[in-house]
């Protein structure tokens, strides 16, 4: 197993890096597992996230 964990700045592109790695190692999304987060704005605030996990359909299909 392996594991990696991003942070950094909002919009700094760590989605993005995620990614462009599952597309390029072109690894099956129904094996990777884990979570990113979204911005809840007010406004053009940020006020808190939303917590969404990596395999969302797989997650709400088998639980």
């Amino acid at each position: 197993m392996k594991n990696i964990f991003l942070t950094g700045e909002i919009n700094i592109g760590k989605t993005t890096v995620i990614n462009s790695i599952i597309q390029k190692l072109n690894l099956d999304k129904r094996q990777i597992t884990g979570f990113y987060t979204l911005p809840y704005l007010s406004g053009k605030k940020p006020k808190g996230f939303y917590i969404e996990p990596t395999n969302y359909l797989l997650f709400r299909t088998y639980s």
